[in-house]
C-alpha cells in the first residue's frame, strides 16, 4: 500500500470514528442502572435528568421522592409485622413474588436495598391482597368484636360460606396467619354487622366475660396492627364508681346516646349498669 493510500485510509478511519462517537454526531451509551435516581452517566438523557433533579433540589421539591421511599418502607415494615407473606404482598402490589421474597429476606437480614421507582409506586398504590396469607390478628379481633355484639360463629359461617372450624381457629389463638380471602371476607362482614346486635345472648355473655373488645373499641385504621390496643374499655372494678367513667357516661348521655349505645361503647355487659350510673351519680350531681 502506498503512503498516499495509507494516509487516505487513516483519514477515512478517523472520520468514521468521529461519526460514531464524536460529541457532535453520536451520543454516549447510557450506563444508568435500572431504577436508579442519580447517575454518573453522561448521556444526553441522564444529563437532562440530573439537571432537573438539581433544580428540584434547589427549590426544595426533591424531598417528595425521599418521602415516597420512606412511606413505601413504612408500608413494607407494617406488612411484615402483620405477617403478610410474599404472595399476599405480591397480589396487593403487582410486584413479582420472587422480587418480594428477595426484599423480605434482605429486610429480615437487616439489609435494605434502595427501592426502585417502580417498586415504590407499586407499594404506595397497593390494594387488598387477593391470595397468600396475612396475619390473623385483625380477623381475630373482628370475630371477637362480633361475638361481643351477639353474633355466633355459626351465624357468621352461614353468612360467609367460610367453614365453621376455620372461623373458630381464627377467633381463638390457634392460627398466626389466615388466608387473605378469609381475612377479606371477615372484614367485609364486620363492616356490615359491627353496629348491629346479633341474636345470641349467650355469645354476648361469653365474649364479655372474656373481656373481648367491642367494635367501638377499635379504629378501622389500626385494627389489623398487632401493636394497637382497644380504646375506651372500662377496666373491671372501675365501672360504676370511677369519676372518669361517670363523666364519660354523662357526656355521651348529654349528646343523645341511649343507655344501650353507651353500654356498647364503654364495654358494659348490659345497659342497666349505665342506667344505675345515671340514677346514682348524675342526678346526685345535678342536685
Amino acid at each position: 500500500m502506498s503512503a498516499t493510500t495509507a494516509t487516505t485510509a487513516l483519514a477515512a478511519g478517523v472520520e468514521s470514528h468521529e461519526e460514531v462517537s464524536g460529541p457532535e454526531n453520536g451520543a454516549q451509551r447510557c450506563i444508568r442502572r435500572e431504577g436508579s435516581t442519580w447517575s454518573a452517566c453522561r448521556c444526553s438523557d441522564c444529563r437532562a435528568s440530573n439537571a432537573r433533579l438539581h433544580k428540584l433540589n434547589r427549590v426544595g421539591r426533591l424531598g417528595n421522592a425521599a418521602g415516597a421511599r420512606a412511606r413505601a418502607d413504612v408500608l413494607l415494615d407494617s406488612w411484615q409485622a402483620a405477617d403478610w407473606n410474599a404472595m399476599a404482598i405480591a397480589s396487593a402490589t403487582g410486584i413479582s413474588v420472587a422480587t418480594v421474597r428477595d426484599l423480605l429476606r434482605e429486610r429480615r437480614g437487616g439489609h435494605r436495598r434502595e427501592l426502585t421507582r417502580g417498586t415504590i409506586q407499586a407499594v404506595l398504590s397497593a390494594a387488598t391482597p387477593t391470595s397468600g396469607r396475612v396475619g390473623a390478628v385483625g380477623t381475630r379481633r373482628r370475630l371477637r368484636a362480633l361475638a361481643w355484639m351477639g353474633w355466633t360463629l355459626q351465624d357468621l359461617a352461614s353468612r360467609t360460606g367460610v367453614p365453621l372450624m376455620t372461623l373458630s381457629d381464627a377467633r381463638a389463638d390457634s392460627l398466626r396467619t389466615v388466608l387473605a380471602a378469609v381475612a377479606t371476607t371477615v372484614a367485609d362482614l364486620y363492616e356490615q354487622l359491627q353496629n348491629t346486635m346479633g341474636p345470641s345472648a349467650w355469645i354476648v355473655s361469653y365474649a364479655r366475660n372474656r373481656a373481648w373488645a367491642p367494635p367501638a373499641a377499635w379504629d378501622d385504621d389500626t385494627i389489623d396492627d398487632p401493636a394497637a390496643q382497644p380504646e375506651g374499655l372500662v377496666p373491671r372494678g372501675r365501672r360504676t364508681t370511677d369519676p372518669l367513667v361517670v363523666e364519660e357516661v354523662a357526656d355521651l348521655h348529654r349528646v343523645g346516646y341511649t343507655d344501650r349505645e353507651i353500654a356498647t361503647r364503654l364495654g358494659f355487659n348490659t345497659p342497666d349498669a349505665v342506667a344505675m350510673i345515671r340514677r346514682r351519680h348524675l342526678k346526685r350531681a345535678a342536685a
